[in-house]
Order: structure tokens, then C-alpha cells, then sequence
């Protein structure tokens, strides 16, 4: 509803069928306005005109997410569209000379399943910006109310005044937002190399004068892979410190006891 745009977030809700996702999705487009939504799926961000569809919106939706992995290309424009009003996106409509604007539309997606990403490049930036709602009940068909959304909308002045009073809670943090689960929880990665750089990335830290023994380097990865649930997605020794010394140019050194990886250190 706001006018802030500098917040980077894209809201995403997960979990059950019949959980009450799309019903949730469905009461904020009826507050914000039908004609200041769209919606897009990010799969469909990089088609020809679709981010001309964002100019002028507050809010785009994608309530029944694809399970199709969103690849480097969505995932870029996804982090620009995000950023801020750091990026000046270029719009395109048939016939029409095209325009360049800040986006200042927010994002919020619904899906039954877990996100999927395949790419080999750093995704930090779309992990950093995700604010993941669990829905994990899911309602019997005969508990389930009908009116619920009706029932909501009928007590909107209340809920437009909760969230006033929330936005300037979030504006006294610099919309920092208190997430509820890791993101890593909620994803699945087509590279099998994704798990490693992002705890490379929010974990160790890498300099020449930093050495690390290489197997208190990797039970630290395998200790991230359980924390964040993704046990599935672990790799091997041979397989870790291969890939650190050829991405990050760490040299292996060992003093006959231990072997040890030098540049780079935990943080």
C-alpha cells in the first residue's frame, strides 16, 4: 500500500495445499487495487513486454508459483527489479516507443513447493532479499470456510491500520525484516555447487594471510548442509576442496601432520 520501494524483498509464501496462501494473496490485491496489480510469473519477467506491465503497479503476484527452476536470467532481473530503485529498468510496449523507469512494484508469490534455482552464479543477493512465509497446515476440505475471505475483507480498516503501524516499526529497523525461517529451507538448486558458495559466501571469509586446516573447513560445510536442511545437497571432500582452490586461487599447504587450506578462514 506504502510508497516505499527501497526495501529489498520479495515475499514468497510456502507450504500446503489448502493452507490459505492464495486466500492471503487475494485479500492484499483487494486492498491494494485491483489496477495497481499484475500479475506476472518471474519465469515470464523476460519476455518482451512484461516489465512495462510493472510501470505504475504496487504489487505483482504469481499465486501458483511453476515448479520450473528459475535460471540466471530470472534471477537477474528478479535482483534488479529489487534493488531499490538502484536500476533503471527499460520498458517495452507493442508499437510504442519504449521507456526507462525505477520499478517500485513489490513482489509477492504462492507456491505449494519449495523454490527451485539452477544457475552457477552467486545468488546471495536473491537469498538475502527473500522473506519466506511458511504455510504448513493445511485445512480439511470440511473445516474449510468459503467466506473466509469475505470475513477478512470486512474487517480491512483494521488490517490497514495494523500494517501502518507495522511499516513505521519497519522503517525504525531500515527495513530490515525479521525473517521466519532460512531461506536455504525453502529451495532446491539445480547446481550442485550452489550450497558450498553460499556458505563460502556468508561464512568464510578470504585473504592471504588466512589459513584454515581443510577438515575443519569442510565438517563446517557439512554442519551449514544440516542446519539449513539441505543434507542433500552435500558433496564430498574431494569434491569441496578441488572446487575452493580453483574458484578462490586457495593454495593447499601441509606441515606432515594436518593439511591445511591457505587464504581463506571462517569468519
Amino acid at each position: 500500500m506504502s510508497n516505499y520501494y527501497k526495501a529489498k524483498a520479495i515475499f514468497v509464501l510456502i507450504g500446503a495445499p489448502n493452507s490459505g496462501k492464495s486466500t492471503i494473496v487475494s485479500f492484499i490485491q483487494s486492498i491494494i487495487g485491483n489496477e495497481l496489480c499484475c500479475s506476472i510469473s518471474p519465469h515470464d519477467l523476460s519476455g518482451d513486454f512484461s516489465l512495462a506491465e510493472l510501470y505504475n503497479k504496487k504489487l505483482c503476484v504469481d499465486a501458483d508459483l511453476s515448479n520450473n527452476a528459475m535460471g540466471a536470467a530470472e534471477l537477474s532481473l528478479l535482483k534488479k527489479l529489487t534493488s531499490g530503485g538502484n536500476d533503471q529498468m527499460k520498458g517495452n510496449k507493442k508499437f510504442l516507443t519504449p521507456f526507462y523507469f525505477t520499478n517500485e512494484c513489490k513482489f509477492l508469490f504462492a507456491s505449494n513447493n519449495i523454490l527451485s534455482f539452477k544457475t552457477t552464479e552467486d545468488i546471495t543477493p536473491i537469498l538475502n532479499r527473500l522473506v519466506i512465509l511458511p504455510f504448513n497446515h493445511s485445512i480439511p476440505i470440511e473445516e474449510q470456510d468459503p467466506e473466509l475471505l469475505d470475513k477478512l475483507l470486512s474487517e480491512k480498516n483494521y488490517c490497514i491500520q495494523m500494517s501502518l503501524e507495522a511499516l513505521h516499526r519497519l522503517k525504525d529497523r531500515k527495513f530490515n525484516f525479521n525473517k521466519v525461517v532460512n531461506s536455504n529451507s525453502y529451495i532446491s538448486y539445480g547446481y550442485q555447487y550452489q550450497p558450498l558458495i553460499n556458505f563460502l559466501n556468508e561464512y568464510c571469509c578470504i585473504g592471504e594471510n588466512n589459513e584454515i586446516k581443510s577438515n575443519e573447513l569442510y565438517e563446517a560445510f557439512l554442519n551449514y548442509c544440516i542446519e539449513t536442511n539441505q543434507e542433500k545437497n552435500l558433496l564430498d571432500l574431494n569434491q569441496v576442496i578441488p572446487y575452493i582452490k580453483k574458484q578462490y586461487n586457495v593454495d593447499s599447504v601441509s606441515n606432515g601432520k594436518y593439511r591445511s587450506l591457505r587464504g581463506i578462514a571462517l569468519i
